[in-house]
């Protein structure tokens, strides 16, 4: 009898070994679901961001900026209600919205790419909006929920819609809408979340179409020229032209068009390089230096 209940002993003892490794073995961290970033390269880490980031972190004027641009879409908001020539069309109003460095602060996404060496790629920008949390810029929950609740001479509520650049999937849209519904955001249904198709470029244009089809658009937020008006499609690679372009809109800005502080990254970048193309990093760090205007003392600019 010992001997068989020694043996019985070892098998249940080897059973239970086997089930811990196995349970074990089950709650390993499963890698698949880490960050798709690439591995740490130093010629990636572009210092020069840091004080973008900080600022935008930090600086009590980014704060007073946001501020500043979601009251001016307050009075924008206020004004359009009481503009009768806006009544014509008989539609509903709409504001159009863009959601990164406009109502969400990806910022801390930016700073964790920066510690690991890495830079910006759509497929980590989609862990990023599906994993990640984001802030809610300095002004902004509180502007979108005062237009929410606001209601039309007709006595009509004021439609918000969120165009972003963000991939047009549903895991992304529904984790976006998930993280703003927890931030206070309102408006959260699906037909209000206007993102980018895979296939399609940059352009804003066509979704911001769809809702002047059936919507009177009384403002536009963003912090990228493309967010605001197709005047600027197209034009990333020509800071010149879009500085120009800029003045040819003087009159909308602070108007129809609110336009926010992001010194991070953008169109605005893009067209700092040759041919509004990346390239390595120590190549734009060089263009960057050259794009510099400096006065000189003995000739002046």
């Amino acid at each position: 009898m010992k001997p068989i209940a020694g043996l019985t002993l070892l098998c249940t003892l080897g059973l239970i070994m086997s089930l811990t490794f196995i349970s074990c073995k089950n709650q390993q961290p499963d890698n698949s679901q880490s960050p798709p970033v690439a591995p740490c390269d130093t010629t990636k880490r572009d210092n020069q961001i840091i004080m973008a980031l900080l600022y935008q972190q930090r600086a009590a004027e980014y704060r007073a900026l946001c501020l500043q641009c979601y009251n001016l879409a307050k009075l924008r908001v206020d004004a359009a209600i009481h503009d009768t020539a806006l009544y014509k069309s008989k539609m509903p109003f709409a504001v159009i919205t863009d959601l990164d460095e406009t109502a969400l602060d990806n910022s801390g996404n930016e700073a964790w790419l920066y510690n690991q060496d890495s830079a910006y790629t759509q497929k980590e920008f989609d862990y990023w909006s599906i994993h990640g949390k984001a802030g809610a810029v300095p002004g902004s929950v509180a502007f979108f929920r005062y237009a929410d609740e606001l209601k039309d001479k007709l006595g009509r509520k004021i439609d918000i819609y969120y165009i972003s650049n963000r991939t047009d999937s549903i895991p992304v849209i529904d984790s976006t809408m998930g993280q703003m519904k927890s931030l206070g955001f309102p408006q959260m249904e699906r037909p209000h979340f206007l993102f980018k198709p895979s296939a399609a470029k940059s352009s804003k244009e066509a979704r911001r179409q769809l809702v002047a089809a059936g919507h009177t658009i009384i403002e536009l937020l963003g912090d990228n020229l493309i967010d605001l008006t197709k005047v600027f499609d197209n034009t990333a690679s020509d800071s010149t032209t879009r500085r120009k372009r800029v003045d040819s809109l003087t009159a909308e800005w602070g108007s129809k068009y609110i336009v926010f502080p992001n010194a991070a990254y953008g169109d605005w970048e893009e067209a700092l390089y040759k041919n509004g193309t990346y390239s390595s990093l120590d190549k734009e760090k060089a263009m960057r230096i050259q794009d510099l205007k400096v006065y000189s003392l003995k000739t002046g600019l």
